[in-house]
């Protein structure tokens, strides 16, 4: 696979007349094989405009570039049943990237549902 899957979420979002169940099986169906299969996705059809996912793409950039380690560390991914850790969220320094129980060839640190790799679809 040479690019990441597009999945439109449009079917849980239309109003009950204008989603069937199978379009909603669909969407449901190429999620999972995107989070299971390849374990990034892009987001379609989430109606969010295009301005407000590219503030926040300019914000998360902003902080990583100005943020101290500290503050970094403040918020890092933390394991589940560690304080407050789920081990799906936070800030991951460089080579921490780990996917499928393997550690991912990272190129530079990152922030797990910041949006920080966020491209309006």
């Amino acid at each position: 696979m040479n690019t990441l899957p597009i999945v439109d979420i449009s079917p849980f979002l239309l109003s009950s007349s204008d989603s069937t169940p199978s379009a909603k099986q669909t969407a449901a169906k190429q999620l999972y094989a995107a989070c299971h299969d390849v374990g990034f996705f892009y987001l379609a059809g989430h109606n969010i405009p295009p301005e407000q996912c590219n503030r926040l793409l300019k914000t998360v950039k902003e902080w990583m570039l100005t943020a101290t380690t500290d503050e970094k560390e403040a918020i890092a991914r933390r394991e589940a049943g560690d304080g407050v850790g789920d081990g799906a969220r936070g800030y991951q320094r460089l080579g921490e990237n780990v996917t499928g129980g393997k550690s991912v060839s990272d190129i530079s640190p990152g922030m797990i549902d910041s949006g920080f790799q966020l491209k309006v679809v």
